[in-house]
């Protein structure tokens, strides 16, 4: 009986290992299910305009965990003039709806870091580093220095 039990107790202990691994592992396979869209500002209006569609899975992962590293501060930030652009990571296949987070980016006047607010409530200052790192994901482009 004893052993019976242990023995049931080991097959439910496995079985929480092996999709606690296997949960792990969907989170970076979400990110590859997901393309950034990307938008420009133009003139000085607010309007924006589609720049680019990153759907490679690496770069959007590269972006995630560049922003990731950051620290953000829960407040809400109020700039002086618009977005030079704004994305959201969306779902590659159209079919699966979901209520996307807008981060908005501005370039500082030094043109060496970016800020970035997600939402209305989460602000942050990337280092060069990784404001280098998202600047490229995002546009293609190097960041002027």
């Amino acid at each position: 009986m004893k052993r019976k039990k242990f023995l049931i107790g080991w097959v439910v202990v496995m079985l929480l290992l092996i999709m606690g691994c296997e949960n792990e592992g969907n989170q970076d396979t979400h990110l590859y299910k997901r393309a950034i869209h990307v938008e420009k500002q133009v003139g000085d209006s607010g309007n924006y305009e589609q720049i680019r569609k990153v759907q490679e899975g690496k770069e959007v992962k590269r972006l995630k965990d560049a922003l990731d590293q950051s620290e953000w501060q829960k407040e809400k930030i109020q700039m002086n003039r618009p977005p030079n652009y704004q994305f959201i990571f969306a779902f590659k296949n159209t079919q699966i709806t979901d209520d996307p987070v807008q981060y908005k980016v501005w370039i500082t006047p030094d043109h060496r870091q970016l800020e970035v607010v997600s939402g209305d409530s989460a602000y942050t200052k990337l280092p060069i580093e990784q404001s280098a790192t998202v600047f490229e994901v995002l546009t293609g482009e190097k960041l002027e220095q």
